[in-house]
């Protein structure tokens, strides 16, 4: 491996102790070492959905992120985990206050993003 591989690349221990905004960049980028400008828009979206559903923890809304996104990539259509994220954050209302899960606004869009009309 060469020294510029080596400072583009993290140990698993520390991709474990990552905020789920970095894990979401990596899943993304398929890298270990996403850009900032990525960790930072999924941070934001996070934190948004996280004010959105009190009652549910940035992991467990990470989670939803990246299971509902793999179950619609499964189905053949082609969405990245950011796109997902965005559009669930869009699909909760500002002033939700924990009235819609995160969890069930995913399930939600899954089922109307695979379910032919």
């Amino acid at each position: 491996m060469s020294s510029s591989e080596v400072n583009n690349t993290l140990s698993v221990n520390q991709i474990e102790n990552a905020s789920e905004a970095f894990k979401l960049a990596a899943v993304e980028t398929k890298i270990n070492n996403p850009p900032q400008s990525l960790v930072s828009s999924f941070d934001s979206t996070l934190k948004k959905l996280a004010k959105k559903c009190p009652n549910e923890t940035e992991k467990q809304i990470a989670n939803y992120i990246y299971i509902g996104r793999n179950a619609i990539v499964v189905k053949g259509i082609n969405m990245t985990f950011f796109d997902f994220a965005s559009s669930l954050n869009e699909s909760i209302p500002e002033n939700n206050n924990g009235i819609i899960k995160c969890a069930e606004a995913s399930a939600m869009f899954v089922v109307l993003i695979v379910v032919p009309n």
